[in-house]
């Protein structure tokens, strides 16, 4: 029977095309700052210091939110230039471009 595909090789071809799918999202999903953010949310986000991701995607929600001249953001504008001195470089340099 050449030619047949069995179970097992079906199960693994399917599994490695939600593989395909599934990873390149998670991946894009932890690197994507575009998330809106609750404002709890943004708030944990600017006070954790050990995961620069996190604070840089707080910080261009802060951003995208002045661009739209919302009043709340001024509750985090301390908060911001606390991050200016912030250990990672890349979060003083997201911090100094908000």
């Amino acid at each position: 029977m050449a030619g047949r595909i069995g179970p097992l090789q079906t199960a693994l071809v399917l599994l490695a095309l939600v593989a395909c799918v599934v990873v390149p999202f998670y991946f894009w999903q932890g690197t994507w700052f575009g998330r809106p953010l609750q404002d709890e949310e943004l708030t944990q986000f600017l006070t954790d210091p050990d995961k620069s991701r996190r604070v840089q995607h707080g910080l261009s929600q802060i951003a995208e939110r002045m661009e739209r001249d919302d009043p709340k953001v001024a509750q985090w504008y301390e908060t911001v230039a606390q991050l200016s001195e912030h250990s990672g470089p890349q979060v003083r340099v997201t911090a100094a471009w908000v």
